[in-house]
């Protein structure tokens, strides 16, 4: 019967209690260039729960990574449907990483923008647009595959860790700054509602 409650569902859902959920995290670390992401989020080797690390370098930055001792395995990413790959390799399950690293969301935007373009540009229809100005057709293309891609990694059996770069917004009305992942449009101020923790 729908409505009912037993020990274990509710209206035919099963009721979870935090702690009984799995012990993983998902999480965003954003702040300014070369303040140390990339060192913090290699951390997590150092922690014993959280091994084994994956590092996925769509920056091409882990010079701070090799000064340090952490053991992460590094991948590096220069097409988006490469992490379409990657993702599917993590949800697979076969694999021993109990973390994974993506760094950064600034620059997986920007893969996905390109890969948007490049398949807009492909069409004979727009023939005379510009590959390098998406318009707003573009732009809320790339916000929803953005979100449903953080979604996607969000929800793996494992620890999720983002980076992004961080931009200052200024709110014309209140004179207010708020410093935010660097996201393009209202992306920025909706990415928090995806992850368990934002540090900046």
């Amino acid at each position: 019967m729908t409505g009912v409650l037993t020990p274990t569902s509710f209206a035919g859902l099963e009721v979870q209690r935090p702690k009984a959920q799995a012990p993983h995290f998902n999480m965003l670390v954003y702040g300014r260039s070369s303040v140390g992401k990339t060192t913090l989020v290699g951390s997590a080797d150092a922690v014993p729960e959280m091994r084994k690390v994956l590092f996925i370098d769509v920056e091409a930055g882990t010079l701070s990574l090799r000064k340090t001792n952490y053991e992460v395995d590094v991948v590096r990413i220069s097409d988006w449907n490469q992490l379409d790959d990657l993702f599917g390799a993590l949800y697979s399950g076969d694999h021993e990483y109990q973390t994974v690293i993506l760094d950064s969301l600034t620059e997986i935007q920007e893969l996905c923008m390109r890969a948007i373009m490049a398949a807009m540009k492909s069409d004979p229809d727009n023939f005379e647009r510009d590959p390098d100005v998406p318009g707003m057709y573009e732009w809320n293309k790339a916000e929803k595959k953005i979100k449903a891609f953080i979604r996607m990694f969000r929800d793996l059996p494992m620890n999720v860790i983002f980076t992004a770069l961080m931009k200052e917004d200024k709110d014309s009305k209140t004179g207010v700054t708020m410093k935010l992942p660097d996201l393009p449009g209202k992306l920025a101020h909706r990415v928090a509602a995806l992850f368990d923790i934002m540090l900046s």
